[in-house]
């Protein structure tokens, strides 16, 4: 009778798993339990893993060995592919001599991404793509990291495919450099790339950091803005130009058609405000504006009402 109810159960729980499709991989997870890998290469290539895990072992192994200049274990984490590219001694040399001390330690927050996939009758692929932003003594930083975990079909394309570190100048760099060419980032597969507030003035507005150039116009308020721009509706208007002067930023993405004016205003508590203007042309008529902070876009009470 205990017999039975063995045989039962181990039956009913292998039905449950061939219908979430997973026995296999769930097997052979279980059967690598607590092996040790010399990287996160070795691991995927030996051990099934999915996108959570996977994410995590990247990201904790890329940030230690670089907080540790280890060279060689850093670089153990990208697929043979890159590897093998010409100049990635070269950059891994470049990131590891730039790379912020402590950034290991800054609490990552999730800012983006996704993991998608391929496969066919005999194979499967499956990567993934994240974002982090986290701030370390006061400097905003950007993480991204994009890898391979499985690659039934190549598996000298599994491991980190690329790894990049800004801080908020040179990401305002950056966008404005990828803002008129579509495949600027694409050549970029390993750069930490930190600059100072002197060599490339930036401000975060809305989470996103932007070049930033000095008017020497007053700040208005809030209100005092709100009120401008729905009198005028646009910003080709010598008089309200006159009052607000020049953007402190002007930004146009080549896949937009509108164009981002921010201007600086009155602090709030002592927190940056900045209005957060898109218009038709660079001078153009308003579509829309609102008020940010350095990590956010207001949306309740925008500054101005498309009539």
């Amino acid at each position: 009778m205990k017999k039975t109810k063995v045989v039962i159960i181990c039956l009913m729980t292998g039905a449950l798993l061939l219908m979430a499709g997973c026995v296999g991989e769930v097997m052979a997870g279980r059967r690598n339990e607590g092996k040790e890998y010399d990287s996160i290469v070795e691991k995927w290539k030996d051990k099934t893993v999915f996108e959570k895990e996977a994410s995590e072992d990247a990201i904790n192994a890329l940030l230690q060995a670089a907080e540790a200049k280890d060279r060689e274990e850093f670089a153990e984490n990208f697929s043979d592919v890159i590897r093998s590219e010409e100049g990635f001694d070269n950059r891994v040399d470049d990131f590891l001599s730039a790379f912020p001390a402590g950034l290991s330690k800054a609490e990552l927050k999730y800012n983006g991404g996704g993991a998608g996939g391929s496969s066919g009758e005999d194979w499967v692929r499956k990567g993934a793509a994240y974002n982090y932003v986290c701030t370390l003594d006061g400097e905003w930083y950007l993480v991204t990291v994009s890898f391979c975990f499985r690659n039934d079909k190549h598996p000298e394309e599994i491991g980190v495919e690329e790894f990049v570190i800004m801080n908020k100048n040179a990401r305002a760099y950056h966008i404005q450099m990828a803002s008129k060419d579509p495949e600027y980032f694409d050549g970029i597969d390993l750069l930490c790339d930190v600059r100072s507030e002197e060599e490339t003035p930036a401000r975060l507005i809305g989470g996103t950091p932007y070049l930033w150039t000095e008017s020497g116009y007053s700040k208005h308020t809030e209100d005092e803005m709100r009120e401008l721009l729905n009198l005028y509706g646009t910003l080709n208007n010598r008089a309200l130009r006159g009052m607000i002067g020049p953007a402190n930023v002007i930004y146009k993405a080549f896949n937009s058609t509108g164009y981002v004016h921010c201007y600086e205003l009155q602090p709030e508590n002592d927190e940056p405000r900045y209005a957060y203007i898109v218009c038709q042309t660079e001078y153009g008529k308003i579509y829309y504006a609102y008020v940010c902070t350095s990590d956010e876009t207001l949306y309740d009470d925008p500054l101005y009402e498309s009539k």
